[in-house]
């Protein structure tokens, strides 16, 4: 059985005569490791997909790539038998997902790899996507495999998978961890003020009551409770303690302010405009400044990480030499139409009346 066999099975389940064993993708958990990579760590350890996609920001922008990728089609310049498996799976997995799974590898790790299949000339005729949690480098720079008997990554031919590097340095999980980690903390931060209306009080003794220690933890303690409880906006205050808030609405305006600032911090990282981030498709009512934001994503964001698919395709030890591999963007090239009638300065200058001069 070959590698990409051997993928096939671990991914969807194995093949009986011809016909597809279907099941869900994530029942056996393998799918679930390859989108959310990493431990569920604390704030000092690695960040995950999982933590990353958390934030509201950096969700939609993966969602906005996804979309788009999904409504792509490989194809080639010259059109073969060895070609056909651009836009064609021989299993659960349709090409869509293979697709986005090569593009987010990209985007989160920089780099992606597939289980290839070769004719007798040496040309690639079926590939599969291998999770990125399946493969590694090995001490000797060739890429290691699960194979899936339990033995975990083992060395494997190297014509039978096709590495596909990413034109950035780093994947996002490297370069925006610190973001993430601030988003992190500041949720932590709005629970704990959710769960405390009034932050930031303090309790001040009076100098004619001077409690041990035992009896401040027990006041320190049944204060907190008592805030959290139902109808906790009205307190009760023992005698001999005098209650003073250092915080008020003020005190959570950075919080306001650092959430905005995390929405552009995540649009520098995900080469998205800012506008695409924000949630509201409403928030642009110039009609030449939404078609200048769609190309700006076409040629400059979403380029950058289909092109690196593209030019790996390209390659004469994949396709046949002369022929160029490429993502069919028509479906994103269509541009609205303005309703007629529209004349107005968004779209062009006013269309001449009668038989005045343009």
């Amino acid at each position: 059985m070959g590698l990409l066999d051997r993928i096939q099975n671990i991914v969807t389940g194995p093949q009986k005569s011809g016909l597809v064993k279907l099941r869900s993708v994530d029942s056996s958990g393998q799918m679930a490791a390859a989108i959310f990579t990493g431990a569920e760590l604390g704030l000092e350890g690695p960040v995950s997909v999982g933590q990353a996609l958390a934030v509201p920001p950096v969700s939609r922008a993966v969602d906005l790539y996804t979309a788009a990728v999904s409504q792509l089609t490989l194809t080639a310049s010259q059109e073969s038998a060895s070609t056909k498996w651009l836009d064609w799976t021989d299993g659960a997995l349709s090409p869509a997902f293979r697709n986005v799974s090569m593009v987010l590898d990209l985007f989160w790790h920089r780099m992606t790899c597939l289980a290839v299949a070769r004719d007798a000339a040496g040309d690639v005729e079926n590939g599969i996507h291998i999770p990125f949690h399946m493969w590694d480098f090995g001490p000797d720079g060739l890429i290691r495999v699960d194979r899936g008997d339990g033995n975990g990554l083992q060395a494997v031919n190297q014509e039978e998978v096709l590495f596909i590097p990413g034109f950035k340095q780093l994947g996002f999980l490297d370069y925006a961890q610190d973001t993430i980690r601030q988003y992190r903390s500041m949720c932590r931060t709005i629970n704990d003020r959710a769960e405390n209306p009034k932050p930031l009080l303090g309790l001040k003794i009076k100098e004619d009551f001077i409690p041990d220690d035992d009896e401040a933890d027990k006041a320190h303690e049944e204060w907190s409770a008592m805030r959290r409880a139902p109808g906790g906006g009205t307190a009760f205050i023992p005698a001999g303690i005098d209650v003073h808030e250092y915080g008020g609405e003020d005190a959570s305006q950075w919080l306001i302010e650092a959430r905005a600032a995390i929405r552009l911090d995540a649009a520098n990282f995900t080469n998205l405009p800012a506008s695409l981030l924000e949630g509201n498709s409403g928030a642009s009512g110039d009609y030449s400044n939404t078609l200048q934001v769609q190309n700006e994503f076409i040629k400059l964001s979403l380029a950058l990480f289909t092109k690196p698919i593209e030019a790996r395709l390209s390659q004469d030890d994949v396709t046949p030499e002369g022929v160029t591999v490429s993502f069919n963007a028509a479906a994103l090239d269509t541009l609205t139409e303005p309703a007629k009638g529209n004349i107005g300065s968004a779209t062009a200058d006013p269309a001449p009346i009668g038989d005045t001069p343009a």
